[in-house]
């Protein structure tokens, strides 16, 4: 929206706000949404996962920090009263989007697979538990034509959840500001 806020979603549809069609229920209603999830929330969230988080937590800090979740949902709607309407998902899918690349001011502090490995030939800094990988160090190897960004995409997945997808009414006189 151009760093304008704006109200998504099936209440605007069936309001009809501005910059969206009414939805009369009278077909089924096809939405796509894409958003960002982030891996840490901020600083002191990033900092926790990398002393004290979880392996998984980790991991996904590590190798995606942030992606696109893109969404795919079909509802069928139906009238209950003046006021509330009852919906339901036909169908559910999501796919995670991505693109690696590098923002040389950043670095990551991943865990060393190598701490205490002294016994270890070519061991990487045994004696440090974690250490900073500088995302400007991938400039040489793009440069050096060893590396580049690229876009992923996931395989959609269908949300099968009964307490994500099931019925579920709506109060079309809720105002949205």
């Amino acid at each position: 929206t151009g760093g304008r806020l704006a109200w998504a979603g099936v209440l605007p549809r069936l309001q009809g706000l501005s910059g969206y069609s009414q939805w009369d229920m009278k077909k089924a209603l096809d939405m796509e949404y894409e958003s960002l999830v982030e891996i840490g929330t901020g600083l002191v969230d990033i900092i926790r996962i990398q002393r004290t988080g979880t392996p998984a937590e980790k991991d996904l800090l590590t190798s995606f920090r942030g992606f696109q979740l893109k969404s795919y949902v079909t509802l069928k709607g139906a009238v209950l009263t003046n006021s509330k309407v009852s919906i339901k998902f036909l169908n559910w899918e999501c796919e995670a989007i991505d693109m690696y690349d590098f923002n040389y001011n950043e670095y990551f502090t991943p865990p060393n697979p190598d701490f205490g490995r002294h016994d270890l030939k070519g061991a990487v800094r045994p004696q440090d538990r974690s250490f900073r990988v500088y995302h400007k160090n991938a400039k040489r190897l793009e440069d050096a034509k060893l590396a580049c960004p690229y876009s992923i995409k996931s395989y959609k997945w269908k949300i099968n959840d009964t307490t994500i997808i099931g019925p579920a009414e709506i109060d079309t006189s809720k105002k949205l500001t």
